[in-house]
């Protein structure tokens, strides 16, 4: 998928460090509006359930 800030691997790495997380640890999501409530988005990856409990970074807002 194409968006408008199209996040390489090198990039997610960058942020994962400039936000103190481990980056084995780190999903990217892209696609989700920005006007989408964070608790919405948790509750969502929450679903799928490998991932554990779910809590959502977005230095965009």
């Amino acid at each position: 998928m194409v968006t408008k800030s199209n996040v390489s691997q090198p990039n997610l790495a960058n942020w994962c460090r400039g936000e103190g997380l481990e980056q084995a640890h780190a999903v990217l999501v892209i696609g989700v509006p920005e006007e989408e409530d964070l608790s919405t988005v948790e509750e969502t990856l929450e679903q799928v359930k490998t991932l554990g409990k779910v809590s959502v970074t977005n230095s965009s807002r």
